[in-house]
């Protein structure tokens, strides 16, 4: 019986809730996009029909990125035995040598011995000679028969969101430690449900209930991204609600907060909820990347219904005291925070996708948009632009994951890591998933983000000729 409920479950959360976290929205099919000559891992699409967004496409520039795989680096989420793999994973330059990761919902083996937040066990799941994962981890494993400390995903709880602190800004050499909390005994996720619930005395129900460690919390926060700005470390989440029929979630809205004592453990953080600011076109804040830039501090957010991306900004000197409440937004008449129709936020690019993430090139004076494209078998595509809101370039497809050679596979959740170092390369992630529920459960490569190295080779000059300037779009 228990095992029905845990593949009920996972059929009907992790196949397509854990692979589409912020996605609920978005309009599929997703969009193709133009191959780059460097693309590895597999064949790409062909270009697409450029949509209709509220800047010029850039006529001049175009990306052209070489990635690999970084093996070597995947072993780093693999060093508790007790968690068991996540989604999201968001990366915070903390300062000291110190990265914060933040990830959506968490497999975690429950044991008496870890009944506090901060984890004690650092044993690292072995790696082949190549750095690579093992296929599986289960019982009839070497590791498993050596000790305890070798756990299994089917023993798991799924909690909303966990928390790691990296040292070293290699991964492929740094320590990890996990973060999560306990409820009664059981994991319980680091940043807790809204405590003020208006669905009151309402509790979860169905198989969903039975597996989630957080079950009876209606409401719940999956973190979006963060950044520290001097002595604050500032942290934008979603509040997420089950819905009927979908994926079986919706979002609710967006959450700031402000840790004012970041240089410590997670655990010992003193946490203040800041104002979140009244956006047009019901923007939601922690959708995307954030970026710091020339005195500004960049929010970047995707609009699910039309997959077009916008960005809204603060003064830096109003960003560190937490006085989020009156940011400036793009519009079609530039920088503003005037309201009506014709000052509305206006899309920088259209086939945007949910956690894509934009970051400063300085060595050759462009920003670089990163996102993981397609439902499924996804493909990664970047942009390049002179400024933060634009004009942008085309998508460009550069690195199709292996996992997406499956017909199964759900590659999602792309994105850059300028904190991390990894030679002369920019560090990309990106999460690989399944819909065989099976191999999800047996298949420990599955369900953990997964390191890309990129290198951004000269820029290739285009004819400007014959390139539309597109119009508003909504």
């Amino acid at each position: 019986v228990r095992r029905s409920r845990t593949i009920a479950f996972l059929t009907v959360w992790v196949g397509f809730a854990l692979c589409a976290i912020f996605s609920s929205h978005v309009a599929w099919p997703a969009p193709r996009v133009r191959p780059s000559p460097h693309c590895r891992g597999g064949r790409t699409p062909p270009a697409p029909q450029p949509r209709a967004t509220g800047l010029p496409v850039s006529p001049s520039e175009s990306p052209v990125l070489r990635a690999t795989a970084w093996p070597a680096a995947d072993v780093l989420f693999h060093r508790d035995p007790y968690w068991r793999g996540a989604d999201c994973a968001s990366s915070v330059d903390l300062g000291h040598d110190r990265v914060l990761w933040l990830f959506g919902d968490t497999f975690i083996v429950p044991h008496n011995d870890r009944a506090r937040v901060t984890p004690a066990a650092t044993r690292t799941v072995p790696a082949n000679q190549h750095g690579s994962l093992p296929r599986k981890i289960d019982r009839e494993s070497p590791s498993a028969r050596r000790g305890k400390a070798c756990k299994r995903r089917l023993d798991a709880l799924i909690v909303r969101n966990s928390v790691a602190i990296e040292r070293g800004d290699n991964p492929s050499r740094a320590a990890i430690r996990f973060y999560w909390r306990t409820r009664g005994g059981r994991p319980s996720a680091f940043f807790p449900p809204p405590s003020a619930n208006p669905a009151r005395g309402r509790k979860a129900q169905g198989p969903t209930a039975r597996r989630h460690a957080d079950r009876g919390r209606v409401r719940w926060y999956w973190p979006g991204t963060g950044i520290r700005l001097g002595r604050v470390l500032l942290i934008f989440m979603l509040e997420v609600i089950p819905a009927r029929g979908g994926l079986g979630f919706s979002l609710a809205g967006s959450r700031i907060v402000a840790v004012t004592d970041p240089d410590e453990p997670p655990p010992a953080w003193h946490f203040k909820n800041l104002t979140v600011p009244n956006l047009p076109r019901n923007l939601l804040l922690g959708t995307a990347g954030l970026l710091s830039y020339s005195g500004y501090l960049y929010a970047y957010t995707q609009l699910g219904s039309t997959q077009n991306a916008y960005v809204i900004r603060w003064p830096l000197r109003d960003a560190r005291k937490g006085r989020l409440t009156h940011p400036e937004w793009y519009s079609r008449h530039g920088w503003t925070t005037r309201r009506g129709e014709a000052f509305l936020p206006v899309a920088l690019f259209g086939h945007a996708t949910t956690e894509f993430t934009v970051t400063r090139d300085p060595s050759r004076h462009r920003f670089i948009e990163i996102q993981s494209t397609g439902f499924g078998p996804a493909t990664l595509t970047a942009r390049t632009g002179a400024r933060p809101e634009g004009p942008w370039s085309h998508a460009q497809a550069f690195y199709r994951p292996p996992e997406s050679a499956s017909a199964q596979a759900m590659v999602y959740a792309g994105k850059a890591h300028p904190e991390l170092r990894g030679g002369d390369a920019l560090i990309l992630t990106y999460v690989a998933s399944t819909l065989s529920f099976s191999s999800l459960l047996h298949d420990e490569r599955l369900y953990y983000p997964r390191f890309v190295r990129v290198t951004l080779a000269p820029m290739r000059r285009r004819s400007a000729r014959g390139v539309p300037v597109s119009a508003l779009s909504r």
